[in-house]
C-alpha cells in the first residue's frame, strides 16, 4: 500500500499528514498537562487532608475551593484546547462524512474531552464541599 492510499484510506488529504501529526502531538500533551495540574493539585488537597491544619482555618478553607477553581479552569481549558486541534483535524478531511457526530465517537479524542471535564468537576466537588467542610 502506498503512502497516498494509505491517506485516501483515512480519508485525510496526503499534504496535510505533517499537520495532522502536529495536532495529535498537540491533543496527547495537553492530556498530559492536564494529568500533571490535577496530580499537583491532588496532591496539595490531601496534604491539607492529612495534616488537618488547625490553625489559620478560614486561610486554608480559602486555599482548597482555590485549588478547585484552579481544577476547573484548567479542565477547561485543556478540554478546549483538544476540542480546536479536533477541530482543525476535520478542516483536513478530504470527503467529509455524513455525520461528524457519528463518526466522532470512533475517535479517542471525545473521550479525553469527557475524562477532563468529570474529573475537573469532581475534584472541585469533594474540594469544595466535602474538604473545606472537614477544615
Amino acid at each position: 500500500m502506498t503512502d497516498n492510499n494509505k491517506h485516501k484510506k483515512q480519508n485525510f488529504k496526503p499534504d496535510t499528514w505533517t499537520q495532522l501529526q502536529y495536532h495529535n502531538e498537540r491533543i496527547y500533551y495537553n492530556f498530559e498537562f492536564f494529568i500533571k495540574i490535577t496530580l499537583a493539585i491532588s496532591g496539595g488537597l490531601s496534604y491539607l487532608i492529612i495534616n488537618k491544619i488547625t490553625e489559620n482555618a478560614e486561610l486554608v478553607s480559602y486555599i482548597v475551593k482555590l485549588g478547585a477553581m484552579f481544577e476547573i479552569l484548567s479542565g477547561i481549558i485543556a478540554s478546549t484546547a483538544i476540542f480546536f486541534h479536533v477541530k482543525s483535524k476535520i478542516k483536513r478531511f478530504e470527503v467529509m462524512p455524513k455525520s461528524i457526530f457519528k463518526e466522532m465517537w470512533t475517535w479517542l479524542e471525545p473521550y479525553f474531552i469527557i475524562f477532563i471535564l468529570f474529573t475537573s468537576f469532581t475534584i472541585a466537588w469533594v474540594a469544595w464541599f466535602k474538604i473545606s467542610i472537614i477544615i
